[in-house]
């Protein structure tokens, strides 16, 4: 979709959306691991780590959201179908499209279907030779003489009439690449590097078993937040909720964690960055 989103009511919804059933709650969870947790966002290791303990679990939000999404019906132009009924309808009525190029690489798709430059550049020539009268289709030249000279030198100017007709393909791409490219290739957002902090894969599997043992052993380090001894500055206790800022007149908004799901997470994230230390440092 072109254009800014706030003209457009369906991707603000959208985003809302996101946000209120899975996105900020990843958000303040991150925000409490970095306040109480050891977390450093500015450490290549603990980005990698953060990746490796909880992408997956993450995508699986990701997911379920888009599947309860896709069942919620649209108005106006969606007469109320979801995107799944328009999808299932649509295989109903039209039938299933058959991609001949499934599983094709681009370059296999451009070789086999890539015609499009040559169909250009032999138009061209056609409306070319016609428009500048140079000969006819009975070989005469415009000014009623015969065009015996002309097909003499037909393969010279068919060859200087193709490099031109290349040129002026190119130019044309280049022309429409750089009038579109702003609106459909924005600047990259920069993205924190995150390091895998092993140097070979017998270490890494070491730290995944390591890992799997204080997981069924519920073994948690001391010094990561999770005990109660060490919630005193935070009020005594392990609330179950955390602020994360925004933007609106500089108010935190107040997130709830639930205890059962979040609480397992930081212990994991605890375990997991007590055991990445120390096979590090051993090194």
């Amino acid at each position: 979709m072109w254009g800014s989103s706030t003209f457009n009511t369906r991707i603000e919804r959208l985003w809302v959306e996101v946000g209120t059933q899975f996105a900020r709650a990843w958000r303040a969870f991150f925000y409490r691991l970095e306040r109480r947790h050891l977390l450093n966002r500015m450490d290549k290791n603990h980005l990698w780590l953060l990746h490796f303990l909880f992408l997956d679990a993450i995508n699986s939000d990701c997911e379920a959201f888009q599947n309860t999404w896709n069942s919620h019906p649209i108005s106006g132009a969606g007469h109320d179908q979801s995107p799944d009924d328009m999808f299932f309808l649509g295989q109903l009525e039209h039938g299933i499209y058959a991609d001949d190029c499934d599983g094709w690489s681009l370059q296999e798709i451009e070789t086999y279907y890539g015609r499009e430059q040559e169909e250009c550049m032999r138009q061209d020539m056609e409306s070319g030779s016609s428009e500048n009268g140079e000969e006819s289709d009975s070989g005469w030249s415009s000014d009623g003489e015969a065009g015996g000279d002309v097909l003499e030198s037909d393969s010279g100017s068919d060859t200087s009439r193709r490099a031109h007709l290349q040129q002026r393909f190119e130019a044309r791409a280049a022309a429409a690449a750089h009038s579109e490219g702003a609106n459909i290739r924005h600047a990259p957002i920069p993205v924190p590097e995150a390091a895998n902090p092993f140097s070979n894969r017998t270490q890494f599997t070491t730290f995944e078993e390591a890992l799997r043992q204080a997981r069924e052993g519920h073994i948690v380090p001391q010094g990561y937040g999770l005990f109660d001894d060490e919630w005193e500055e935070f009020g005594g206790q392990y609330k179950p909720y955390e602020y994360i800022p925004t933007r609106h007149r500089g108010r935190d908004l107040r997130i709830v964690l639930p205890h059962d799901i979040w609480f397992n997470r930081a212990e994991l994230w605890a375990q997991g960055l007590y055991l990445m230390n120390r096979a590090t440092t051993l090194v």
